[in-house]
């Protein structure tokens, strides 16, 4: 085996890999060229004379998307599938709308996990609240009750 073998134990893990380009700077600071090598603009990019890339309003506009598809979780290869889509032109519009909706799905599916994960914090919130405002918040938590302690009544309650 040569030293530039790569071994892999998981293919489907491999494939669903975050870009370190991409993660490594901020949505607001990222260069257009980190989000166009992972997205692929649905058009060539442009050069002026000197080898700089010159992006139009609608490449901006559509790594601005891309910028929103990975915010919500899309894969990169599910981003370049849909890219390549577009790149084709007409006559794929069913098959984009399909990858769309798979993500509207599964984006939609986290929405309601994290509700409920959102109803459980603001519930302990108002809690904590209430038994500070009584003051009361010592007895949040509660160790079990032992037989013959002469405390029995208390029980334990989750903080």
């Amino acid at each position: 085996m040569s030293s530039s073998t790569i071994l892999v134990d998981d293919l489907t893990a491999l494939r669903q890999r975050r870009s370190l380009k991409w993660d490594s700077h901020p949505d607001d600071v990222r260069p257009l060229w980190v989000a166009e090598m992972d997205c692929l603009l649905a058009e060539p990019v442009r050069r002026g004379r000197n080898g700089h890339r010159l992006y139009s309003e609608d490449d901006v506009e559509w790594l601005n998307l891309c910028t929103k598809f990975r915010a919500a979780g899309m894969l990169l290869s599910t981003i370049r599938r849909y890219a390549d889509l577009v790149r084709r032109g007409p006559g794929n519009e069913a098959d984009r709308l399909a990858l769309l909706r798979r993500h509207q799905d599964k984006v939609a599916s986290q929405i309601r996990a994290l509700t409920e994960c959102l109803d459980a914090i603001t519930y302990k919130v108002k809690v904590y609240e209430d038994h500070l405002d009584r003051g009361s918040a010592d007895r949040l938590w509660s160790t079990p009750s032992l037989p013959g302690n002469g405390d029995q009544g208390r029980g334990c309650r989750p903080a």
